[in-house]
């Protein structure tokens, strides 16, 4: 537990330093459209399944009916960056209750949010409330599996399927300890990719050199049509 609460405040020292000086992208490249139209509320019957404990659920399906809600789009407000910010602040002062407190107000805003689950996991560790932060952990399990596309039918491709740049930059964040820079996002045929770099505190180690970061190859979820 100790080695895992310690990459998890490497990681949340990425979302202090760095998050918030990158311009995610307000937009997708491909948007949902009422192709694979869901039922309404799938995405918040979902969620009160998730806060009752029912972790097994559709993350794929979640996912893709959260674009089509008022949340979403309220969700990449500078207003909601904003109450994220003023979350890493408590971890900051090391506010721990505080954290989760305002942490799940804002989960209501969007479920979805992996550094959201990912900060809450975290600061509930701190606390050792373990039922909170094993639930968070399991949730981020599912987050990630769905991105990944991980599962029987998993296809050969390298490349995982997210919603935008900001479900990206989340998912480099918990998986890799890393940034995306999202302003070298190329397209090649229906692939994506941008660079992902290592963070200052990598930096001094011979495995991860000074200015040395890598791709990571992705494609939006509105594609998946």
């Amino acid at each position: 537990m100790f080695q895992i609460l310690s990459r998890c405040y490497k990681i949340i020292l990425i979302f202090l330093g760095g998050v918030f000086l990158l311009p995610l992208c307000a937009c997708t490249s491909g948007k949902l459209t009422s192709k694979n139209t869901l039922d309404k509320g799938v995405y918040y019957a979902a969620v009160q399944q998730l806060k009752q404990g029912k972790i097994d659920i559709d993350y794929t399906t979640m996912r893709y009916d959260f674009v089509k809600t008022k949340d979403y789009q309220e969700s990449l407000s500078p207003a909601y960056q904003a109450k994220k910010k003023d979350i890493y602040q408590e971890i900051e002062k090391r506010d721990f209750t505080r954290c989760v407190q305002k942490s799940d107000r804002l989960l209501d805003e969007n479920y979805t949010d992996l550094k959201l689950h990912f900060v809450t996991f975290f600061c509930a560790s701190m606390l050792k409330d373990k039922p909170k932060y094993e639930m968070h952990m399991k949730i981020i399990e599912g987050l990630l599996t769905s991105i990944r596309g991980d599962g029987p039918e998993k296809k050969t491709a390298q490349y995982v399927t997210v919603i935008d740049e900001n479900e990206l930059s989340g998912f480099v964040g918990v998986v890799y300890g890393s940034r995306l820079d999202d302003t070298t996002i190329l397209k090649n045929e229906n692939i994506y990719s941008a660079l992902i770099w290592k963070p200052w505190y990598l930096q001094h180690q011979k495995q991860y050199p000074a200015r040395q970061g890598r791709y990571i190859y992705f494609k939006y979820l509105a594609q998946n049509e």
